[in-house]
This record gives C-alpha cells, structure tokens and sequence, in this order.
C-alpha cells in the first residue's frame, strides 16, 4: 500500500491545491469579446416566426422587439388588473350600493335625497312642459353624442395623418441613405436620424436629410474611432489585410520623403461656425 506507482511523483498538498486553482480559474474564465465581437454578433442574422411565417432578422432588431412586447405584455397585465378590480368594485357596488357610496366618500342620503327631488319635481310638471323637458333632454344627449363621434373620429384622423407623416419621413430617409453608400441604411441609422430631426425641432433649426445623415454619420465614425482604439496592433492588421497595408505603408513612406508636403495635406479648412455646429 506504501509503494508509489512507477513513473508517478508524488505531489505535496499545497501543489496539488495550486494547480486545481489555476486549472479552475482556467475554466471558468471566460474570454472578454471586444467591441467588433459584439457588434458582429448584434448583426448576425437569426430566423424567427412571426405570425406563422418565417423572417431572418439581426440579433439587435430580434432583442429591440422582444423589449417592446416585454413592454406590452407588462401594460397589458397591468390594464388585466385595473379591469379586474373595477369589476369587483361594480358587483360590490350592486351588493351593497350604501357602503360602497361610502367607501368612495360619497352622502348616500344626499343622493337619495337629490334624485327623489329631481323625481318629484318632474312629476309636478305639466304634462306639456314635461314634453318639452324631455326633449330638451334627448337633444343635449344627441348633441353630446354627435360632439363625442366628431371628437373620435378628428382623433383617428390625426392618428392616420400621424402614421401617414411617419411613413413618409422614413421613405425620404431611406432615399437620402441610398444615395449615401457610406452610411448603411440600417433600423438603427434611420431611428438616430429621427431622433436628431427631433433634437433640431426643440433646437429651432430648419434640418434636411443630409445634416441628419451627417450627424448620424460622425456617429458611426466615433464609434469606428473608438473600436480602432480597443484593438490589437496584429487585429488591425489582419482586418486591413496585405492591400491596406501596402497603402498604409506606401503614405508612411511618402511623408518620411516629403514631410512639408504631407504636413500641408493634413490641415482641412476650418468650417463657420454655425447654429448646426453647436446643435
């Protein structure tokens, strides 16, 4: 039993407890994804079943939707739960319509007292002037339904005046995009155009589809900025591949031949200063 296998050391506690830590830690550490990483995984397209039919979607659209119906469906208990409580309320109302009078802060004796008068005083009245009361009555109910159809109806038109408008903003987006190549005619381009169009409103300035596609587009240039930044020398290599890094190399080289000349390239003209500007 005190005979060691040949070909195996023994191994001390501490050891053996270093190396299953590290092995462990091996394991369980996951790789951090760098932004590209994320972004290529955002648009990945997946397919999914809408209404019985298949459609492929980016993964961003796929988790933008399913917050909205998260959205909805929570909205849509909540107005579950008001219905239920109102239909409770209106059977303890028919119960008991004293005590819930009460619970609302209402007199029901005041009420009572109210509606028994009203009662009294039409059955004093003439039978002519009773007539004409009560046609006065269904005229104000006539008028008061005709005023709440109008109502209805103007809102419903606002609402398709609305959607058409919203229609229509979004075709002349996706025209001024197709003539903008560098700037990819994606959900997300034309919702930060929207929403720029919305900030120049508040702001008073007069916008066209190319400062808006201009905005959006510094947008995408920070962000490439930002993700040169975070990558590796020899991922940024691999991503120029042998062309680009014949041109990156071939412009090098003319500025150690020519550094006045290249220095003069450099400077762009300094734009007015503008209400756009500071928007």
């Amino acid at each position: 039993m005190d005979e060691i296998a040949e070909g195996t050391a023994p191994v001390e506690d501490g050891q053996a407890t270093e190396a299953t830590t590290e092995a462990t830690e091996a394991t369980e550490t996951p790789a951090t994804p760098t932004p590209q990483q994320i972004e290529d995984e955002l648009q990945r397209q997946y397919e999914i079943k809408v209404n019985g039919s298949s459609k492929k979607l980016p993964l961003s659209e796929i988790l933008k939707k399913a917050s909205l119906s998260e959205g909805a469906y929570s909205k849509f208990e909540e107005a579950a739960q008001i219905r239920k409580e109102t239909q409770e309320f209106v059977e303890f109302l028919k119960k008991d319509p004293i005590e819930a009078l009460r619970l609302l802060g209402v007199d029901p004796r005041g009420i009572s007292e109210g509606y028994l008068k009203k009662v009294y005083e039409r059955e004093a009245l003439d039978p002519k002037e009773r007539e004409l009361l009560e046609t006065k009555e269904q005229l104000e109910a006539l008028k008061k339904e005709r005023e709440d159809a109008a109502k209805a109806k103007e809102e419903t038109t606002k609402q398709e005046e609305v959607r058409l408008a919203q229609e229509k903003l979004e075709k002349d987006f996706i025209d001024a995009l197709e003539k903008t190549p560098e700037v990819p005619a994606t959900p997300h381009t034309i919702s930060r155009m929207a929403y720029w169009a919305e900030r120049a409103e508040s702001a008073g300035i007069k916008w066209d589809t190319e400062m808006l596609i201009d905005r959006v587009k510094s947008e995408y240039e920070e962000l490439d900025n930002q993700r040169l930044k975070s990558l590796k020398p020899e991922d940024i290599i691999a991503k120029l591949g042998p062309d680009g890094l014949k041109a990156i190399q071939a412009h090098l080289a003319a500025q150690v031949r020519n550094p006045v000349t290249a220095k003069k390239t450099e400077q762009k003209p300094k734009k007015p200063v503008s209400e756009y500007d500071e928007w």
